[in-house]
């Protein structure tokens, strides 16, 4: 077990987990010792959640699936949700201006515009290239010939992320056209996705992160930061890694993860065992 801080008040009561390549194997299961070690953790009186890159409608079956109850982090942060009623607790949303403008600019810069709300995402027929990536995200999709001309643009009042993709030559343009055009706190974040073949463009909320949804998880079962354990696999998970008070980065993860991490798991990513494992080493549980 790893050493912990002799206050048993800082004992840790909750494991939040990241999903793919975390709990998620390659083949997007969750393995069975997983489910198991998630059981035994919850008869033991410890908090079992998770804090995701996708959408509620892409994490909500999977949380149901291995009996997780409590309010999930969705969309690296940006909205927190409660399971059992469908109901959302907290959610950063991208306001109807900078959809608007986002939608000029990746018109002017030949980008595939697509929207990411709580319950659904919003894509036109030019998307279809990018769908195998997309699913990722959720498991609800609704398709319009034009999406920017789409009435969800405007009525969108859960839209939680405009995302641009193209080529990077598009996508560049795109950043510096809204870096001088969004409104205070909206930001951009732009990566290449390997998977999809494209530069992606990100639009989103700043005050949404996985670790400012580790300090709102554990306010509202009435913890500290320092009784939260966190895993995960990718940057993403970074910040999370860094303000929980035990973290664990996946074995193969980049390196900048497992040194934001408390220590490094056996269990590779995307290989499953994670939560057995953990369940092990911090609470003395074999499932």
């Amino acid at each position: 077990m790893l050493p912990h801080k002799s206050n048993m008040s800082d004992f840790p009561k909750m494991l939040v987990l990241d999903l793919d390549g975390t709990l998620l194997d390659r083949f997007h299961r969750v393995q069975q010792r997983d489910r198991d070690a998630i059981s035994a953790l919850q008869r033991a009186g410890i908090v079992v959640t998770i804090a995701t890159g996708r959408l509620y409608s892409g994490t909500r079956q999977i949380a149901r699936s291995v009996g997780i109850r409590a309010p999930l982090a969705c969309m690296n942060g940006n909205e927190l949700v409660d399971p059992v009623h469908d109901r959302s607790l907290l959610s950063y949303t991208v306001p109807l201006s900078a959809r608007r403008l986002a939608a000029r600019v990746a018109i002017r810069n030949g980008l595939t515009p697509v929207l990411f709300a709580s319950r659904a995402v919003h894509v036109c027929e030019a998307a279809a290239p990018w769908m195998h990536y997309l699913r990722d995200w959720s498991g609800n999709f609704v398709t319009h010939e034009d999406a920017v001309d789409a009435a969800a643009w405007e009525r969108a009042t859960d839209a939680l992320a405009v995302a641009l993709s193209g080529t990077a030559a598009g996508t560049a343009l795109a950043e510096r056209e809204l870096a001088a055009g969004l409104p205070e706190g909206i930001i951009t974040i732009g990566y290449q996705s390997l998977r999809a073949q494209r530069s992606v463009l990100l639009v989103r909320d700043q005050r949404g992160s996985k670790g400012r949804a580790i300090a709102e998880l554990a306010s509202h079962h009435g913890l500290s930061t320092d009784q939260v354990v966190a895993v995960g696999d990718w940057m993403n998970d970074l910040s999370m890694l860094v303000a929980a008070g035990t973290s664990f980065a996946m074995g193969g993860a980049p390196e900048p993860v497992q040194a934001a991490a408390t220590a490094t798991l056996d269990a590779q990513a995307r290989d499953g065992g994670a939560v057995a494992e953990i369940a092990e080493r911090v609470w003395g549980i074999r499932a």
